[in-house]
């Protein structure tokens, strides 16, 4: 029977396993260790970085604050002028329309017709007269400066009432109308000339040189082409 040696016998198992557990768990922790000095170092040298990236998006942030409250303060600024121009414009035109010819101007009356019943009689022949100068061109020849100064100021604006009731009365004078009338100066001096002539008739004829209803326009004296 061999006798027990203690010097050739075996570890317990439980001591082995207790061995490589405790050198086991020593790794464990140096590579923890090593882990966390990398994270630790890393989250360092982020650090400025991310502090520098975060005062970027804040600067920007305060700068587009700015940019937008001074276009706000333009975009008011450009509608407190249109507003300004638009009350202006109301304005004008207000002025404008209580500026405009008032009725007591405005002729309405025929060039035959007559203010005082006295001068019915005159009314007939006149219209007649008036009626055939209407086919003759010379009747809207442009005048010469003593006949525009024997008329007077000529304002077409106070005509337009009387003008229409003739166009629809006198053929002749709707068709050369249509020849020699235009727009602007053109169709001033057609009227201006058939008035003229038509105050003409009206003087010789005793009624009076002016032109029915006043507004501008009348004979300032006597005489006739």
């Amino acid at each position: 029977m061999s006798e027990d040696n203690p010097a050739t016998r075996s570890p317990p198992a439980s001591t082995t396993a207790t061995n490589w557990f405790g050198s086991f768990s020593a790794d464990i922790g140096r590579a923890f260790e090593t882990a966390r000095d990398q994270v630790v170092k890393a989250a360092d040298e982020a650090s400025p970085a991310f502090t520098s990236a975060m005062d970027a998006v804040k600067l920007r942030a305060v700068k587009l604050k700015e940019e937008a409250v001074q276009a706000a303060q333009a975009l008011h600024q450009v509608a407190e002028k249109a507003a300004q121009e638009i009350s202006a414009e109301e304005a004008r035109i207000k002025a404008s329309s209580s500026a405009a010819v008032p009725p007591s101007s405005l002729v309405s009356l025929l060039p035959w017709e007559a203010n005082d019943e006295s001068q019915e009689i005159l009314t007939q022949p006149l219209m007649e007269q008036i009626l055939a100068i209407s086919h003759d061109e010379a009747t809207f020849a442009p005048l010469h400066a003593e006949e525009e100064e024997q008329f007077g100021p000529f304002d077409l604006e106070n005509y337009v009432t009387v003008i229409t009731r003739l166009l629809s009365l006198d053929p002749a004078l709707e068709k050369m109308h249509a020849r020699l009338g235009g727009r602007g100066r053109e169709e001033k001096e057609f009227w201006q000339s058939y008035f003229y002539r038509c105050a003409c008739l009206r003087s010789g004829c005793g009624m009076g040189g002016n032109a029915p209803g006043g507004g501008g326009g009348g004979m300032r004296s006597g005489g006739s082409r």
